[in-house]
């Protein structure tokens, strides 16, 4: 089993993610079909696990903290989104943790 693993973080960890790609299991053209369903800006260049990692991440930050999920609320926006295998594993992709931001934490400063 070959495991690329995918750990991002925005805002010095104010949102984070971590996510497994199973390099076996989830093959190139299967990470770049997954890739092509959104008109997401990706790099051709760059390694194409790579770049669904990084996407796929930046996804999880988003679903965390736009619907105040944790692990398994995001695992469930996941399947509840189109264009989206289970990121259980079971197509080689496992989403491990999640960190959303807290907006609750977030000094704000009036505007005058």
């Amino acid at each position: 089993m070959k495991i690329k693993t995918y750990k991002y973080e925005y805002n010095w960890g104010d949102a984070s993610a971590h996510l497994e790609i199973d390099i076996e299991k989830l093959s190139e053209g299967d990470a770049k079909m997954l890739l092509e369903f959104f008109s997401w800006d990706w790099d051709l260049e760059k390694n194409i696990y790579d770049e669904l990692g990084r996407l796929y991440c930046r996804t999880a930050m988003c679903f965390a903290t736009t619907n105040v999920h944790n692990l398994r609320g995001v695992l469930s926006d996941f399947e509840d989104a189109e264009g989206f295998p289970e990121l259980d594993g079971s197509y080689g992709i496992k989403l491990i943790s999640v960190e959303g931001i807290d907006f609750s934490e977030i000094e704000m400063d009036e505007m005058k």
